[in-house]
């Protein structure tokens, strides 16, 4: 049987690289989620979300509370600008106060999105009314959450194999 040897000998500049280029890609890769990761999926839930907001209030409007129920009433006796005549007047400032935060590492990170409204909490959260319930504020969440999952993923790992591919070239963070 036909035998041959080979020798194999490759530059040790380019065993180096190799060996390093994971820890390099994670690197680069960290620094890429803060700069160009989270604003592009800020970006997305920007155009994404006042899509979802729900059409108007429901009448009557149930308060949580006869505390904000009297809350309300004192603030448009206040400025009546603040009302229609029969429904708070929306300026959006709660819709448009979603913010996306990252925290973490390469193997454990996390994308938050989080309103950092002061009032979002009687909207969405917690504190929620009956009557935004019933308007449907809070049901889009979880719309908006399918609408850019898969995008975002697809965002997450496009960076991250020009990640691996400016690692390869020798870059680091």
């Amino acid at each position: 049987m036909p035998q041959f040897k080979m020798k194999l000998t490759i530059n040790q500049d380019i065993l180096n690289n190799l060996r390093t280029l994971p820890d390099r890609a994670k690197r680069i890769f960290r620094n890429r989620m803060q700069t160009e990761v989270r604003p592009r999926l800020q970006q997305l839930v920007d155009d994404k979300f006042p899509e979802l907001v729900p059409d108007g209030p429901i009448s009557p409007f149930v308060f949580g509370k006869d505390k904000s129920r009297n809350y309300y009433f004192w603030l448009i006796s206040q400025d009546p600008e603040l009302t229609d005549g029969k429904h708070w007047v929306r300026t959006v400032d709660i819709e448009n106060a979603w913010e996306v935060r990252f925290s973490g590492n390469i193997q454990e990170g996390l994308f938050s999105i989080t309103n950092i409204h002061p009032r979002a909490k009687y909207v969405y959260g917690p504190y929620q009314v009956a009557s935004h319930k019933l308007a449907g504020w809070g049901d889009e969440l979880d719309i908006a959450r399918k609408l850019i999952e898969d995008e975002a993923r697809s965002i997450i790992i496009g960076v991250w194999r020009d990640c691996l591919r400016l690692a390869a070239k020798g870059a680091d963070a």
